[in-house]
């Protein structure tokens, strides 16, 4: 325990210099912002950290108002050797003290007289006008209200000051635990909007860490919230009506996927990957699902590249361990054709010219993406032939002169993308003219 020392005492011997160490022990800002008014450190709207020689921390909520010693104290706090302690005077806010791991011990206290100290876990103080509250989450806590002395507050308990002084006892804030709601969506352009997973109600509010972002919440249900491709996990943490923190939940996984498709497929605008034939799709951010596709429907760990079986629509649903809730997104053929007609339909050679025409359309008849170049090769009998390929409105455009060999013959059209993914086929029979009287005459002769 802490000798009889009241804390106007340790406030006095610090501010006389203390028993501070040769070393420049000097705590720092590490995060967050802060402004000066004249002895108090007034904290920005992105809260700040503090770090303390010894690394233990200090978090500030946003709006609080501070006085910080920068020499340490060193306090009989157990049998032993002494506990290098920093203190800091909170005016109003919320402090969160964080000294797992540290042999550094942080005193906090308030204007009316209530101070904690904090060393080997974590805890807070809350300072509201005239209302208190110290959390011990899982730290040795000693506290002291009205300048009294020292007594333990265990772990897992939080300490209410009302303004009369009078304490009330009762447990931190229990971990929510969830309840059900999606854990994986597929996203069309490398972000997702999640949302619907759900907790118990443990908190006034709640502290969300997902993935990189942290942010508050009143609500016991996850706000739409965007989420880039990959494995997250989403931590919630109850606050209490102070906004000290309770139990934080366990991990949960949460998982945004991305079709990955090659050159020539692509994702229409509803979200279907469209593939050519042959070619296959692959999901980034799958690694530790369960997936599905096909007839079978049987669930295996997503590995590897997904094809069109027998070139037919499928749906792919994806599976998190341990959830009853699935994704899916749609796999289709890519669908795009070209269309070839021949005018006339019934050419004769070499009276006639024989025009083709390729139309692009995807299977609904609308025109096919604008990033897709045709290739048009064209072949009389088995011989392909060199055209010049006009681009019009509605369509390609191509004349095939009278060929020189004897007929009738066959023109076929074949057209592929610049991937080398057919996009359809034709051909026409062009019959030989049947030559006039007079050049029959002529001919026997």
């Amino acid at each position: 325990m802490v000798k009889a020392t009241t804390i106007l005492g340790l406030i006095a011997a610090l501010l006389v210099g203390g028993t501070s160490s040769a070393a420049p022990n000097r705590p720092h800002l590490v995060a967050g912002s802060v402004s000066m008014r004249g002895v108090l450190y007034d904290v920005g709207k992105d809260g700040s950290t503090w770090e303390m020689p010894g690394k233990a921390k200090v978090r500030l909520a946003a709006g609080s108002s501070i006085r910080m010693f920068r020499t340490p104290q060193y306090l009989q706090l157990s049998p032993g050797k002494p506990t290098r302690t920093y203190t800091m005077v909170l005016v109003t806010g919320t402090a969160y003290v964080d000294t797992a791991g540290s042999e550094t011990a942080v005193l906090l206290t308030t204007t009316d007289k209530v101070s904690a100290i904090v060393r080997h876990g974590h805890a807070a103080l809350a300072h509201r006008g005239a209302e208190h509250a110290v959390l011990n989450s899982d730290a040795e806590v000693l506290l002291s209200t009205g300048g009294g002395p020292y007594a333990a507050v265990a772990a897992g308990r939080r300490i209410g000051i009302d303004r009369e002084g009078t304490l009330s006892d009762r447990p931190i804030p229990a971990a929510p635990v969830f309840q059900g709601g999606s854990r994986v969506w597929v996203a069309n352009a490398g972000i997702a909007n999640v949302s619907g997973v759900a907790w118990t109600a443990t908190g006034k509010s709640y502290s969300v860490t997902l993935g990189e972002q942290q942010f508050l919440t009143k609500t016991a249900t996850l706000p739409s919230t965007r989420l880039p491709t990959g494995r997250h996990e989403l931590v919630v943490t109850p606050l209490d009506e102070l906004g000290l923190p309770g139990t934080p939940s366990k991990p949960l996984a949460m998982y945004v996927v991305q079709a990955v498709v090659p050159e020539g497929s692509f994702v229409d605008a509803r979200g279907v990957v469209r593939l050519g034939r042959g070619q296959a799709v692959s999901f980034e951010g799958s690694t530790g699902l369960n997936v599905s596709y096909g007839a079978e429907g049987r669930f295996f760990r997503a590995h590897g590249a997904i094809q069109l079986p027998e070139n037919r629509p499928t749906t792919v649903y994806f599976h998190a361990p341990g959830s009853f809730e699935l994704a899916r997104t749609r796999v289709e053929p890519r669908g795009i054709e070209a269309r070839i007609s021949f005018t006339p339909k019934n050419a004769v050679w070499p009276d006639q010219a024989l025009h083709v025409r390729v139309a692009l359309r995807d299977r609904e008849g609308a025109a096919a993406p604008a990033w897709i170049e045709p290739h048009v090769r064209v072949l009389v009998g088995v011989e392909p032939v060199e055209l010049d390929v006009e681009k019009r409105d509605d369509g390609l455009w191509a004349t095939v002169p009278p060929a020189d060999t004897p007929g009738p013959w066959v023109v076929r059209v074949e057209v592929e993308d610049q991937y080398g993914i057919p996009l359809g086929r034709n051909f026409t029979e062009v019959a030989r003219a049947v030559p006039r009287a007079n050049e029959r005459v002529a001919r026997g002769r």
